[in-house]
């Protein structure tokens, strides 16, 4: 009976070390009024974010390794710690170049590409980025939740109305690989300031610990105006099979175009 016992309360603990974490949360352009939907699976620090709309693209992390899936060419990239030193060495002297560039051009039309590009000009500071708490709150799809803001310097960015991890069922294996993630992409992000990098840890990764939490809603901002609004509409857990944070099948490995 002992060993009976044992045996269920083994079986029992790896049954919950296995519970993974499914969010899906609604994504709405505010110009356009198109809304997708974005799913997310957290579990033991692998997560995987899919977004529907037709695109096909598919973000995984596992250990230590970033892969873009291309659901619609079959295809996949690598992102792992040698591949972020060489993006890092290769994208700092050609955005450099890019920052050359804009500096001999006309204020307006320099204006307008820095927009596009979302880089600063040449000799300018690096872009600092922060979060602060703003002491108002709100209920959002049954959660009562506070805003924090996020800021790129001084101006604020994005704004997010956040639970506490204990309030949302399973958002604990969220924000360990939230944090996963945010870690292996710091290099990066602190010596390449461009907008694809920001959306991979901000838009589609997002980093729960240094929101302070789970966001319910998050709206960007575009020179002060929001631009998008996301809404979290369900979370759950569940056990998710190891294939899902995995490359599938038949798909075929590309690699990432870099500046030379």
């Amino acid at each position: 009976m002992l060993l009976r016992a044992t045996s269920a309360l083994m079986l029992l603990m790896a049954g919950q070390a296995q519970a993974g974490t499914v969010l899906k949360t609604t994504i709405r352009d505010l110009a356009s009024n198109r809304e997708v939907l974005s799913t997310s699976y957290a579990q033991q620090g692998s997560l995987r974010v899919e977004t529907s709309g037709g695109s096909g693209n598919v973000v995984v992390f596992k250990d230590d390794v970033l892969y873009l899936l291309d659901a619609q060419q079959k295809t996949y990239s690598v992102i792992d710690q040698a591949a972020l030193q060489r993006m890092i060495e290769q994208l700092g002297p050609a955005l450099k170049k890019v920052q050359e560039m804009l500096a001999a051009m006309p204020p307006e039309q320099r204006a307008q590409l820095e927009k596009t590009l979302g880089t600063a000009g040449a000799g300018s500071k690096p872009v600092v980025e922060k979060v602060r708490k703003t002491g108002r709150s709100d209920k959002i799809v049954g959660y009562a939740c506070s805003y924090s803001e996020v800021l790129r310097d001084d101006v604020v960015s994005t704004e997010a109305c956040v639970v506490a991890p204990a309030a949302l069922k399973g958002s604990q294996e969220l924000v360990d690989a939230s944090t996963r993630v945010a870690a292996f992409m710091k290099p990066l992000t602190e010596s390449v300031d461009l907008p694809f990098l920001r959306q991979i840890t901000a838009r589609q990764l997002e980093n729960y610990t240094q929101l302070g939490g789970i966001p319910v809603r998050v709206r960007r901002f575009d020179a002060g105006k929001a631009v998008s609004e996301s809404t979290l509409q369900s979370i759950g857990t569940e056990a998710l099979p190891a294939t899902l944070f995995g490359v599938p099948e038949g798909y075929t490995k590309k690699e990432l175009p870099l500046p030379r």
